[in-house]
């Protein structure tokens, strides 16, 4: 109840507070900016079908055959990624960028009845036992093309590469997975509209991932074959820009099939809507007038996904700091 009146204060005041519209978020050439970031996110709900809820345990009990009551307790899980962004203008239409995620992964299982006598269900619940996972996640090289741009309109195509290199244990359930376990590219477009004469500008994004079939090994150094279906994913957001502040709202929805490992499903096929609220301080409307020694912005975001389907009823907290130079 509370999110949802956040949302509706930051509603008003994007519709009533004056403001510009334009902020500066393509780099021009020779030029680059240094972006680093920490989301924390946590949740120990599922949305099972849109706005039913159901706990992590009762999820991960039916997806596995088990009944959803065999067990009782609370299964939480909470991710803090830490982003170490690099974005260089190539020429004045392109630029280059390369993001460096460092991710820790916590599992918190505490059960209040089990079954007894049941040594599957046994296995199965100290395979979900309290762990915890560090480390480097997938890297990214993302290529930005400004296609065109006006006063009022600003289209980009963006191309993606996404390695493998974070963590992604096929046969070890008590290591939480740091990576996507596959290689993938992604295609893009983005398209923000800024409403002359007025306070607000709009964006709407929209990407597809495709992955690549990899190769692991398991703990008995056996050759495995991971792939994916197709992920999507899309946002749409309004922003409102006043002296050195900025704030705005989004919606975004993903949708992405299951990871195969060796064709068997690891059932982490999702499909979730969220929403997004953000606002930040920064020297970047001095550009409009006059040099500015060392353009610098910080922004902070809340976001929460409100249903899905087989999705996690995430919260999460962000904040950025982008240096330009």
């Amino acid at each position: 109840m509370f999110l949802k009146k956040l949302f509706l204060f930051a509603f008003l005041l994007l519709l009533f507070w004056p403001a510009s519209a334009q902020t500066l978020d393509f780099i021009p050439k020779n030029n680059f900016t240094v972006t680093v970031d920490q989301t924390s996110t946590s949740s120990s709900m599922d949305y099972s079908v849109k706005h039913h809820r159901i706990s992590h345990l009762e999820t991960e009990l039916r997806d596995n055959g088990f009944d959803p009551q065999s067990a009782e307790g609370d299964l939480s899980y909470s991710t803090e990624t830490r982003n170490l962004s690099l974005t260089f203008g190539l020429s004045d239409k392109i630029n280059l960028k390369l993001r460096l995620p460092i991710i820790k992964r916590t599992r918190s299982l505490s059960l209040t009845r089990t079954p007894q006598n049941d040594a599957t269900l046994d296995a199965f619940l100290a395979g979900r036992d309290s762990a915890q996972s560090e480390g480097m996640g997938d890297f990214e090289l993302k290529g930005i093309w400004r296609l065109t741009y006006s006063d009022q309109n600003d289209f980009r195509f963006l191309f993606t590469y996404r390695g493998d290199n974070g963590l992604f244990p096929v046969d070890e359930t008590s290591r939480l997975r740091l990576g996507s376990g596959t290689r993938d590219f992604a295609l893009g477009l983005k398209w923000t509209y800024y409403f002359i004469e007025s306070r607000f500008q709009g964006s709407f994004d929209y990407e597809e991932t495709y992955s690549l079939k990899t190769k692991k090994t398991d703990q008995q150094a056996a050759e495995l074959e991971t792939f994916r279906g197709k992920q999507k994913k899309g946002i749409a957001a309004i922003q409102s820009n006043f002296g050195l502040f900025h704030y705005g709202l989004g919606y975004r929805w993903e949708a992405k099939d299951a990871t195969l490992v060796n064709q068997i499903s690891q059932l982490d096929q999702t499909l979730f809507y969220a929403l997004e609220l953000f606002g930040g301080i920064g020297n970047l409307s001095r550009l409009e007038d006059s040099s500015v020694v060392l353009p610098w912005e910080l922004e902070i975001g809340v976001a929460k996904v409100i249903r899905g389907i087989h999705a996690k009823e995430d919260s999460g907290l962000t904040v950025k700091a982008n240096l330009f130079f």
